[in-house]
């Protein structure tokens, strides 16, 4: 970048270190910050540009995979949005369901099926808090946590 400014930081540099984050590699991000050594710098600095990309990628692939799920379903009729697969990131869910939720204005809350539990992220609209939502099903869940807009899930695969 030719000019470090609020707009480079938080739509060129900010981007890439939470990319390495939710890709799972948040130790390469910090050691951006800790190191002295321009090259070394240089590299950490290319790595976190191709986590983006493959976040971007993955992004994209899950967010179609939604929607081509969506198309069954009567949306109208949907209170929310639920969605679960296997083979989903956990780290980019959160993503692609404030995505969904903007597109239908719905709370949404995607599941990536992990063996016989599934880790999921959920997002909602004014007037509808999903932590509460989450705390009035509690039974049924393994863990969640989150606030009235945000939310996460842990919940055994069979009780989707």
């Amino acid at each position: 970048m030719k000019k470090i400014d609020g707009f480079s930081i938080s739509f060129g540099i900010a981007p890439r270190i939470n990319a390495c984050g939710r890709m799972g590699f948040a130790e390469e991000a910090l050691e951006l910050f800790l190191t002295n050594d321009y090259n070394k710098a240089d590299e950490i600095g290319d790595a976190l540009n191709k986590y983006n990309i493959k976040r971007q990628d993955i992004e994209k692939r899950i967010y179609k995979e939604v929607l081509e799920e969506l198309q069954k379903e009567d949306i109208e009729k949907l209170k929310a949005i639920v969605v679960a697969k296997e083979n989903w990131h956990h780290g980019v869910i959160g993503i692609v369901s404030s995505k969904i939720t903007e597109l239908y204005y719905k709370p949404s809350i995607l599941l990536c099926i992990e063996g016989e539990e599934a880790k999921g992220s959920g997002r909602s609209v004014e007037g509808i808090d999903l932590y509460k939502a989450l705390v009035s099903c509690n039974k049924n869940l393994n863990k969640y946590g989150g606030h009235e807009m945000a939310v996460r899930i842990n919940i055994e695969k069979r009780k989707i």
